[in-house]
């Protein structure tokens, strides 16, 4: 509720595994109806062995139902230094997506 009355752009962190349809939609939607503005999802993941095929199609039926912008996945990483590079480009996407939301 308190979103819904600061309104800042709210990025959704989901894991990106098997149910994660059904949470990560439903999520979308509360957020909308209370009209938090959402920048987009990210999943998120402290298991690194999650189907490929489940994490991709994930991806790109979330985003397509909800017409959200999807930025990616992060997975766990013991080594700090691979932890930035997974999460470098991802930033960067979400770094620009809030620029082009704050022009518009």
């Amino acid at each position: 509720d308190l979103l819904g009355q600061l309104q800042p752009w709210t990025l959704l962190v989901a894991r990106s595994g098997l149910g994660t349809i059904n949470h990560t939609l439903l999520s979308i939607e509360a957020m909308r109806s209370r009209r938090i503005p959402i920048l987009g999802v990210v999943f998120s993941d402290a298991e690194q062995d999650e189907n490929k095929t489940i994490v991709s199609d994930n991806r790109k039926i979330i985003q397509e139902i909800s017409r959200v912008e999807v930025f990616g996945r992060l997975q766990r990483e013991a080594d700090p230094a691979l932890a930035r590079e997974d999460f470098a480009p991802i930033g960067r996407a979400i770094f620009e997506q809030l620029l082009q939301k704050n022009e518009g």
